[in-house]
């Protein structure tokens, strides 16, 4: 769940910073926003496409680490290392559909900083704290021994990792995705509120 978190938030680091700081640094973001079109309409494109990138970056990354563990599983068959393992194709699915909310959260935050700077330089500096930030609670789940409880569950970033951890274990209850997939939902939908209202100061 480390790696994955980590992933989905360098598929959304760059991005971030070149649909803004990028865009005022090359001098076509006042261009842009003296159009037609509306501020918010800009955002929700500048915003799907951060979100997008981020999502493929995760859904890749998973796709090299299964494909890579399958290849050296292959090859421990025939040894004398008694091998077992088995995932639940429920438990892929719910990670996949989890990880929705997840990049929509990290994109938004990303977004709404990375608009903040005036080059892509300044974007960078502004934004690598905040993929440290995110790593912090990813990490929880390495903890050996932390579970999903009321109060985990509702812990950004945090949430996703460790229920990532307890479905790879068919541990997770229902009660447990629903309220990690809501509350990072809601903390997603805050997070792109800010992201506009940054933006719309522009």
């Amino acid at each position: 769940p480390l790696i994955m978190i980590v992933m989905v938030g360098v598929g959304a680091f760059y991005p971030a910073i070149d649909l803004t700081a990028g865009e005022k640094e090359r001098g076509t973001f006042e261009t842009l926003l003296s159009t037609p079109t509306q501020s918010l309409e800009i955002l929700a494109g500048k915003f799907l496409t951060v979100f997008s990138i981020a999502v493929i970056t995760g859904i890749t990354n998973l796709g090299s680490m299964v494909t890579t563990l399958a290849f050296q599983f292959a090859q421990l068959e025939g040894t004398d290392t008694p091998l077992a393992i088995s995932v639940p194709i429920g438990s892929v699915v719910l990670i996949f559909v989890s990880m929705i909310p997840l990049a929509f959260l990290i994109s938004a935050v990303m977004m709404s900083v990375a608009v903040l700077a005036r080059s892509f330089r300044e974007g960078q500096s502004l934004l690598t704290p905040v993929r440290i930030l995110i790593v912090f609670p990813a990490a929880i789940a390495t903890v050996p021994g932390t579970r999903l409880t009321t109060a985990t569950q509702l812990m950004p970033i945090a949430n996703f990792s460790l229920l990532f951890k307890e479905l790879m274990v068919s541990q997770a209850s229902v009660q447990a995705v629903i309220v990690v997939l809501v509350s990072t939902t809601v903390y997603a939908a805050i997070a792109l509120i800010i992201a506009a209202r940054m933006f719309q100061r522009e």
